[in-house]
C-alpha cells in the first residue's frame, strides 16, 4: 500500500505514480521543450523513466504523485511533496535523487 493519499478535485485524480505510469512519463521526460523548464535532463530511453518511478516508489520521504485527468483517465502530469531539493542534472543521478 502506497503512503500517498488519493486527492480528487473536479477535474483532476491526484494518486500514486506507479511503473504503468511510465509511458505517459516518458512523452514528457523525453521531451526537451519540456524539460528546458524542469530539474531533470531529457531523458533518452523509457528504461529511465522506469528507473525514476522504481526511485519515487521507496522514497520515505516525499510524497509523489500522478496527476491524472479524469474525464480521459490519462496521466497529464506528476509532482511531489516533501523535503528534498536535490536537483538532477544528468540521467545518471536518477536513482540518487
Amino acid at each position: 500500500m502506497s503512503k500517498e493519499p488519493i486527492l480528487e478535485t473536479e477535474r483532476l485524480i491526484l494518486r500514486p505514480i506507479t511503473l504503468d505510469d511510465a509511458k505517459a512519463c516518458f512523452s514528457w521526460n523525453s521531451d526537451e521543450r519540456v524539460t528546458k523548464y524542469m530539474s531533470y535532463p531529457t531523458l533518452t530511453d523509457i528504461s529511465q523513466t522506469i528507473d525514476w518511478i522504481k526511485s519515487t516508489l521507496t522514497d520515505e520521504k516525499e510524497y509523489n504523485f500522478a496527476f491524472v485527468l479524469k474525464e480521459e483517465n490519462k496521466v497529464i502530469g506528476t509532482g511531489s511533496i516533501g523535503p528534498s531539493s536535490k536537483i538532477v542534472s544528468s540521467p545518471e543521478q536518477i536513482n540518487s535523487a
